[in-house]
């Protein structure tokens, strides 16, 4: 037996509002819920595991979809960017021991939690601080599927004119994005900024384009 229809309408604007307000773990109950009967609906329960932070889970339930074919092609980059930044962890780790000057970084460096690493980035990135990239190459390894992380990855790497690797992490993160219109369009800028560094205008006017809709 079936949820009715309007009742799967009902239950997916629970979980829309629940993600909304990072009410993640409520969210992901309704979802599961969802998936019980329909469920061609469990990549949207990956997405908010991702959110969650929550790698190992939100892994296990893309390898259940790849193994039924049933991986998006979405899901299937965020795969492989996982992977790939779980394959680098270890050499991130060893690299450099920064000394901390601030009581936010302190904390970041003994707790290694993603709250103190996103009010570090953000305030190393106001204060226009060289040890944005630093930190935020640090937050890859550890937060893999966090987007903030990226975009100020790729700021940094803007900042230094390398300008293509700033293209490969942008691109790299923007999968990543969950009904974030702010974020999306902070990526799109920096984007712009790559192609026009690098001199391909092509790609620099796609990246206007969606920034004027």
């Amino acid at each position: 037996m079936q949820i009715a229809p309007k009742n799967i309408w009902i239950l997916e604007h629970q979980v829309s509002v629940l993600r909304k307000n990072d009410a993640i773990d409520e969210a992901i109950e309704v979802q599961r819920e969802i998936i019980q009967y329909y469920p061609n609906k469990k990549p949207q329960l990956v997405y908010l595991y991702l959110q969650k932070n929550d790698i190992a889970t939100a892994k296990k339930l893309m390898q259940e979809l790849e193994n039924t074919k049933s991986l998006t092609p979405r899901l299937r980059n965020i795969k492989k960017q996982l992977s790939q930044r779980e394959a680098a962890f270890e050499i991130k780790e060893s690299k450099k021991k920064t000394t901390p000057n601030t009581s936010i970084e302190n904390l970041f460096n003994t707790y290694k939690s993603f709250e103190y690493l996103e009010e570090l980035l953000l305030k190393l990135d106001t204060d226009n601080d060289p040890k944005l990239g630093t930190y935020s190459e640090q937050g890859l390894a550890l937060f893999p599927a966090q987007p903030l992380v990226y975009l100020m990855q790729g700021r940094a790497l803007n900042k230094s004119s390398n300008y293509a690797k700033a293209i490969e992490i942008l691109l790299g993160g923007i999968d990543f994005i969950i009904d974030n219109n702010a974020l999306e369009r902070s990526f799109y800028e920096e984007l712009l900024k790559s192609y026009q560094g690098i001199g391909n205008e092509d790609k620099a006017k796609i990246y206007k384009a969606k920034l004027k809709r």
